[in-house]
């Protein structure tokens, strides 16, 4: 075979490596930026394809069987080359209409997993102001009712895995197990039969500290997430400006590297002797209540929330 040969089968080869590299690309990737190197590359190859198929012709001596230019040169390899050139065409319209495709549908599936992180956040907020009418001042006098976390437990479907926020997704089992924890201490007092049995009930649930603390404070969690990762998107924007909600921009400016304290009473034991790593840190709180503050930033949004509790209306 001559040299020309060579070149020419390496130039194909070069193509089909190509096209099968921007495929890959555009399978994996929802960008049309991923194409442009395979593109790149096939267009190289269809250039040195043209260029060696020219030298072939001046050069090769057509003495053998092998010789590539010569088998496919019965029309000056015009034919051949339109061939090419249309088979290289038509593989990359494939790869571009399946590459558009699987874009429509990573974007319809980021629209569907944003709309149902917007109904999570709708639900958390509803929630926490059913907390929040429960108390007053600062102590629980009431057994908080109407809450569930239908919406916030779908977020856990497979099709969001990939698409939702990690941080917000880490919160979701959490929320489910203080909740299934919270439904036993209100079903005591729910499945009393008589009154003296839902006085005792309700004593139960309110001589623990802080009965709901751990549902309140995963779902002040979810809702700072969704805040640093949605304040953008319409429909969860909206939502995450609700009374009660304010002072979320506010944690954000006071603290862009996302790194805080939880804790549903600054006063409670564990803030107080993890005080001076937050002082040291430089760490900010975000809270419901602020009893004893400790020397950092603190943002308490029971108070918020019991505002807008006050105005909240089925």
């Amino acid at each position: 075979m001559h040299a020309a040969d060579w070149g020419v089968a390496g130039a194909m080869v070069l193509m089909v490596i190509a096209t099968a590299y921007g495929a890959q690309r555009a399978r994996r990737h929802s960008d049309y930026g991923r194409l442009v190197p395979g593109a790149v590359v096939t267009v190289f190859g269809l250039l040195a394809l043209v260029a060696f198929y020219r030298w072939g012709f001046e050069e090769g001596s057509c003495d053998g069987r092998g010789d590539i230019v010569c088998l496919t040169n019965k029309n000056q390899g015009i034919l051949t080359l339109l061939a090419l050139l249309l088979a290289a065409l038509a593989v990359w319209v494939e790869v571009v209409m399946q590459h558009t495709e699987g874009l429509r549908q990573h974007k319809e599936r980021i629209r569907h997993a944003n709309q149902a992180v917007g109904d999570a956040i709708g639900e958390a907020h509803h929630n926490l102001l059913h907390v929040a009418l429960c108390y007053s001042g600062n102590e629980m006098t009431n057994v908080p009712w109407g809450m569930s976390i239908d919406d916030i437990c779908a977020l856990a479907q497979q099709e969001y895995r990939h698409v939702v926020d990690e941080e917000v997704l880490g919160h979701l089992d959490r929320i489910r197990r203080t909740y299934d924890s919270m439904q036993e201490q209100r079903n005591r007092f729910v499945n009393a039969s008589t009154e003296p049995e839902r006085e005792e009930a309700r004593k139960e649930i309110f001589a623990e500290s802080n009965p709901f603390q751990g549902f309140v404070m995963h779902h002040l969690g979810l809702l700072v997430d969704a805040w640093y990762a949605y304040k953008q998107v319409p429909g969860c924007r909206e939502r995450l400006q609700k009374p009660g909600l304010q002072d979320l921009p506010r944690i954000q400016a006071a603290n862009a590297g996302r790194s805080m304290y939880f804790y549903f009473r600054t006063s409670d034991e564990e803030a107080q002797e993890e005080a001076p790593t937050i002082r040291t840190e430089e760490a900010m709180i975000v809270c419901w209540f602020d009893d004893k503050p400790i020397g950092v930033p603190t943002f308490a949004l029971g108070p918020r929330f019991a505002d807008a509790g006050e105005a909240h209306v089925h």
